[in-house]
């Protein structure tokens, strides 16, 4: 299915309650970007980025959270945001706008459906090794700009960032809503590289 497309959330969504009898969890995960500095970055590509990842989260609250009301069974949902929703990016702005949006759209939605006994949290990974982001993790100067800014030294795994979504789903996190967890191996607090000297090679490895 296409996020963007609120019909295709809503199928979804209602083919997992048909299929499972019910729906105890939701994550909204989809996103991508189309990076550009601000005095380039074209309406389309604007739209692209801040529909996939944010309305597409909107979508899956709502109809996530209809379901999980209509069941009066309670649920929790859990939104994937981004290190960018605080940290800011050179070529990322709509990116760090739309997951930004992506948090205070959790808090709202806490908010509004704790009454429910829907609880809605946000998970905000630092780099992850995933094949997105291996244009630039590959090569050797991005790498070791990325690993100057993480504490830990080291990218998270998908296992990570899974992990810690799992955690705010489940009874261990059952007194948990509106929270913002940054899984990034302490990276928020050092803020992010200026990849604009870096950048001709990143788009060079990714069309490689």
């Amino acid at each position: 299915g296409d996020v963007t497309s609120e019909g295709d959330v809503a199928a979804l969504v209602a083919a997992c309650s048909d299929h499972f009898g019910r729906l105890d969890a939701a994550f909204n995960v989809a996103g991508a970007s189309r990076p550009a500095l601000i005095v380039d970055q074209t309406e389309e590509d604007w739209d692209f980025t801040v529909d996939l990842c944010l309305k597409g989260v909107f979508f899956g609250i709502k109809h996530a959270a209809r379901c999980m009301i209509e069941a009066d069974r309670g649920g929790a949902i859990v939104n994937i945001a981004s290190l960018n929703s605080r940290v800011p990016m050179f070529f990322g702005s709509a990116y760090s706008a739309a997951k930004a949006g992506v948090v205070s759209l959790g808090q709202s939605a806490a908010l509004e459906l704790g009454e429910h006994g829907i609880r809605v949290a946000t998970v905000s990974p630092g780099l992850t090794d995933t094949p997105l982001v291996r244009p630039m993790t590959s090569l050797p100067q991005v790498h070791a700009a990325f690993m100057a800014r993480i504490p830990l030294r080291r990218a998270a795994t998908p296992e990570d960032i899974a992990a810690a979504a799992l955690f705010l789903a489940s009874t261990d996190g059952a007194y948990i809503s509106g929270a913002n967890l940054f899984v990034d191996g302490g990276w928020e607090q050092t803020g992010y590289p200026d990849m604009r000297p870096l950048i001709a090679d990143i788009m060079a490895s990714a069309e490689g």
